[in-house]
């Protein structure tokens, strides 16, 4: 998913060179972020960032969800936003990929390839929480960054 500016889809109607083709091809390309797929989970808060996603991928119908994710929050973390719907739909989904064994006897793994400022920091502390909730207390997380 990207992340723009709120202004990315305002023409300005004083500007009268060849930019607003390219901003009109825009809004076509990107749509705004829409959660699909939270079942249960109520109560929750919109991502407080203008977040978009390319047309085409935002058409795709997402896997059913049938993990149980809301009974490893205490309400108030999803109540008072400290994860927004974006981040828990995104949760959701790894914790529920994560309940696949594969052949050799691993879980399934998740890729999580949001762009910056969505939170994918605040998702994984939130895979952890479940995780740990569950019984599941041995934890790695790497990061490349430096803050």
């Amino acid at each position: 998913m990207l992340h723009l500016p709120k202004h990315f889809n305002q023409i300005d109607d004083d500007d009268d060179d060849d930019d607003d083709d390219e901003g009109e091809k825009n809004g076509e390309v990107f749509l705004s972020y829409r959660c699909h797929s939270l079942g249960d989970i109520t109560n929750y808060k919109k991502h407080p960032g203008n977040i978009v996603e390319v047309a085409s991928l935002g058409a795709q119908t997402l896997p059913p969800t049938y993990y149980p994710l809301k009974e490893a929050f205490p309400q108030n973390i999803i109540q008072h936003g400290k994860l927004s719907d974006l981040q828990l739909e995104g949760i959701l989904h790894a914790c529920q990929r994560h309940q696949i064994i594969l052949s050799d006897g691993s879980r399934a793994g998740f890729y999580l390839a949001d762009g910056a400022g969505v939170g994918k920091g605040r998702q994984i502390a939130g895979i952890i929480i479940n995780n740990y909730v569950r019984g599941r207390r041995k934890h790695l997380w790497f990061s490349a960054s430096r803050d």
